[in-house]
């Protein structure tokens, strides 16, 4: 991602914050509040982007929606489904159905007890899974609210911590309080910059999946359509001469740099 596509990102992710914020509060949200919200979301599920078992969920914060029953519980354990990894998560996901689009199995960990299945909350949009964040981060946590339009992100994180927003790895409060915050801050040095120019009363309106186009790299785009349009040519040239694995190899690549052309022009 270029430093271009990187701001716009941020930009339009700063939108959707103000735009839960203000359907959550009617009011237009302090820009260290948005800062801060958006670094913590950033590092949990990297703004609702996550990819691998999280693609298309858009949570923001990794916030849990419950806890599995005592029949789901027993249905994993009766086949001997344990959370370790993603294929145990894929395993677990294909015993316990979803009971509405708007959840996600998922594995968590606890420092005491330590891996656990959890439904997490799944959602359509950005606007509606930053309301949901921004409820539990902030309507929820009286500590967090008193604080986030003024605090450094290391304050929020530590009321967070005291009001079980996360729960961290170590069994020293301290410890988790402070990896925590070195990994918030991380994203707000990242995220501070990238909306130098943006003011919260001046937000827009948030744009949906698919409505931000990559700016295409000329040069890149132009390979890309000399390499799949040569190498359709020599396959389909040599089609008859050419062993089936080589074939097989070919064809593959043709594809593959079809979907990487596609991948340039953001369509």
């Amino acid at each position: 991602m270029t430093p271009a596509e990187a701001a716009a990102r941020y930009t339009n992710k700063a939108n959707v914050v103000v735009a839960a914020w203000k359907a959550l509060f009617g009011t237009v949200p302090t820009k260290r509040a948005v800062e801060t919200a958006m670094a913590i979301a950033e590092f949990e599920t990297r703004l609702g982007d996550a990819g691998g078992s999280w693609r298309g969920e858009h949570n923001w914060g990794a916030v849990h929606k419950r806890s599995l029953t005592q029949a789901e519980a027993s249905i994993l354990l009766g086949h001997g489904v344990y959370p370790s990894d993603e294929a145990s998560l894929m395993t677990a996901r294909g015993f316990l159905p979803r009971t509405g689009p708007n959840e996600a199995l998922h594995i968590d960990h606890d420092p005491t007890t330590g891996a656990y299945f959890v439904w997490f909350w799944a959602f359509p949009d950005d606007v509606s899974a930053a309301q949901r964040y921004l409820k539990i981060l902030v309507s929820q946590r009286p500590g967090v609210k008193a604080i986030i339009d003024t605090a450094p992100a290391q304050d929020v994180v530590r009321k967070m911590y005291e009001s079980h927003y996360f729960t961290g790895f170590s069994t020293d409060p301290e410890t988790n309080i402070a990896q925590y915050s070195h990994n918030v801050l991380a994203k707000e040095a990242m995220i501070a910059p990238a909306l130098a120019a943006w003011d919260p009363s001046g937000a827009g309106a948030p744009l949906g999946d698919g409505q931000q186009k990559k700016n295409p790299n000329v040069l890149l785009i132009g390979l890309a359509l000399l390499s799949v349009g040569a190498g359709t040519y020599y396959v389909l040239s040599q089609w008859q001469r050419l062993p089936n694995p080589l074939r097989v190899v070919y064809t593959t690549g043709i594809v593959r740099g079809a979907y990487e052309l596609h991948n340039l022009l953001g369509v």
